[in-house]
């Protein structure tokens, strides 16, 4: 359960982040999270940089 693995901050922009790419393609999500994750040295640190939006 990622409850236990994450902290609620985490875990409300991990949700953030599904809702911006549930409307998505499979080949847009992709695009979108490599061009994103790509700009962040760790996945904490892209975590960190969602401020309430990916786009």
């Amino acid at each position: 359960k990622e409850e236990l693995l994450l902290s609620r901050e985490e875990l409300a922009r991990v949700w953030v982040l599904r809702k911006v790419l549930n409307p998505l393609s499979v080949t847009e999500s992709m695009e979108l999270l490599l061009d994103k994750l790509s700009k962040t040295k760790s996945n904490a640190d892209f975590l960190s940089a969602l401020s309430g939006g990916v786009g």
